[in-house]
């Protein structure tokens, strides 16, 4: 018999996220699912905010981030709140087997809501619940803010997860389950299943590099993702090697994006290096092609992004930070790695990804096997589809659909 789930999320949908709804539906969920779209405040009213919400929250540990965060839930605040009506009057109204909510991104206080009004939940989180629970006192003082600003906010609107309310979480890796875990939710409510990609089942041996090298750097144009690192290699790679780099970048912070412009400016870039828009999943899988290593950036000791995930499954090499031993970027063994972002470092890095071939198609293979072993879209749906299951069970423990231990429905 079919089940039904509410599926809450923030616009716009991830492509990983709809793989996994799909996947869900193929294996018997009736899904509904209830998406909030905000637009973010104008990057020209961010510093006036910024300053005058640093001085507020002054007294409150990294002020600035905090007050970075007051500006984007402060604008949240309306359309959140009527989100939160409307989803309180379809709970009311509907029987739902299972609640999944992907809290990242999502309006603060949406795992508060949905656990005090549903007995089987299942949250998705990257950082969101673990940031809850560090800025407890800051988010009071937004909430507070925002009561004066506006007079209608949601009851749970800016209110965290009580640790003890969490039932079922749901971590992309071991990385953020110990942090979340750190935060105080509890450890038996978290679970590690990564978000997968499809693999094809060969890994696929790639020509030898051209001259010059094609370089593909992919992702939402903001700090974080590091084209700028790359950037500043781009002098001394090119001292050694002919080499292209191509940028496909989504959109990110206005600042950034002139910030690039000048290095590319000052560097005298502008000749080797071309910025492309983003482009949709099919489009991108077909670029991997074209290029000869993904330069791939990230600030987590455990980075399992998308793009890193479709690179590693159609065999291409990758050039990243050096990080944890659980990490897929592991040097010497699956990536190139380098352990400062010195323009130097990373280079030197990139460099040595060039020169060796038969080192080069030994580490993308390896990188390719520890994504099909680990990182299978199939085995992310199946997680997924075994937790709700569960949590279903729990709510009616008579009748349920049984479980089997590879998180097969029986």
């Amino acid at each position: 018999m079919s089940r039904t789930c509410l599926v809450l999320a923030r616009e716009p949908l991830h492509d990983a996220h709809r793989d996994l709804l799909d996947g869900l539906r193929l294996r018997g969920w009736t899904l509904a699912l209830e998406t909030l779209m905000v637009r973010e405040p104008a990057d020209r009213l961010q510093g006036a905010l910024d300053r005058r919400l640093t001085s507020t929250l002054a007294s409150v540990r990294s002020a600035a981030r905090a007050a970075r965060r007051a500006r984007r839930e402060m604008a949240m605040a309306a359309p959140a709140s009527a989100w939160f009506t409307h989803l309180e009057a379809r709970l009311t109204g509907e029987r739902f087997d299972a609640l999944l909510a992907f809290v990242d991104q999502a309006p603060v206080g949406l795992a508060t809501f949905v656990t005090r009004r549903h007995p089987a939940v299942v949250l998705t989180s990257l950082v969101t619940l673990a940031q809850e629970q560090e800025h407890r006192y800051s988010l009071a003082l937004i909430r507070l803010l925002t009561r004066l600003r506006q007079r209608s906010v949601h009851a749970d609107l800016f209110v965290p997860l009580e640790p003890a309310q969490a039932r079922t979480v749901v971590c992309p890796s071991g990385a953020w389950r110990d942090a979340t875990v750190a935060a105080g939710i509890p450890a038996s409510a978290c679970h590690v299943v990564p978000f997968g990609v499809a693999v094809p089942p060969v890994f696929r041996i790639r020509p030898r590099i051209p001259t010059p090298a094609r370089l593909l750097w992919a992702g939402r144009l903001s700090p974080e993702k590091g084209l700028h690192h790359y950037l500043e290699a781009l002098p001394h790679i090119a001292r050694e090697t002919p080499v292209r780099l191509t940028a496909i970048a989504s959109p990110g912070p206005e600042a950034y994006r002139r910030d690039i412009d000048a290095l590319i400016g000052r560097l005298h870039l502008t000749e080797i290096v071309r910025i492309e828009p983003a482009v949709p999943r099919d489009q991108l899988l077909m670029r991997f092609d074209e290029h000869d290593l993904l330069l791939f950036h990230s600030v987590f000791a455990e980075p399992v992004a998308q793009v890193l995930l479709h690179a590693a499954a159609a065999g291409l090499p990758v050039v990243g930070p050096a990080s944890t031993s659980r990490s897929l970027l592991r040097e010497g063994q699956t990536a190139w790695c380098y352990r400062t972002t010195a323009g130097f470092d990373v280079g030197r890095a990139v460099l040595r990804a060039i020169r060796n071939e038969d080192e080069r198609q030994r580490r993308a293979a390896r990188l390719y096997e520890e994504v099909r072993s680990g990182h299978n879209l199939q085995d992310t749906i199946a997680g997924y589809d075994a937790l709700l299951c569960r949590a279903a069970d729990a709510m009616h423990p008579t009748g349920g659909t049984a479980v089997s231990g590879d998180g097969e429905s029986r």
